[in-house]
């Protein structure tokens, strides 16, 4: 191995020389950056989106794919990951039944995502109960990889 100072060289590590799970990287991938709300019951499709393309990651290195979501609602509500390519909801994100402060979550998006294996476009679709709005103020897609 290739050491200098503090700077481990490029391939100075192999796979083999790795404990299981020794090297976890997150990385978030943008998907709604400013604040929108939706009041209507009928969904909309937020600002905002993110290509998908599983190829272009090492699938097997994929631990978990989560979507953090900073959201609010004035009521109930329903916010889903949706595939803008096919018009199609993959995934369930949440759907409060009354009023949630200003919060940040994780939804575990694992399964539907690495079933996306197809180029796609991604973005995030939220709706009110009519009267109250729910509020995205970001989402990111978080891809947990780790290399061993």
């Amino acid at each position: 191995m290739s050491v200098r100072r503090y700077h481990v060289e490029r391939q100075a590590i192999e796979t083999n020389d790795l404990v299981e799970g020794a090297i976890k990287l997150e990385i978030p991938i943008p998907i709604v950056v400013d604040s929108q709300n939706v009041t209507s019951t009928t969904p909309a499709t937020l600002n905002g989106w993110a290509r998908w393309i599983l190829s272009d990651f090492l699938s097997n290195y994929i631990d978990a794919i989560y979507v953090e979501l900073e959201y609010a609602t004035g009521g109930a509500g329903d916010i889903d990951l949706y595939d803008i390519t096919n018009s199609a909801k993959i995934a369930d994100l949440v759907a409060p039944t009354s009023a949630v402060a200003h919060t940040v979550t994780r939804v575990d998006v694992t399964t539907a995502m690495k079933a996306k294996t197809s180029a796609i476009t991604i973005g995030i679709q939220a709706k009110g109960d009519g009267t109250n709005a729910a509020t995205v103020y970001s989402a990111k897609l978080i891809l947990v990889m780790s290399f061993s």
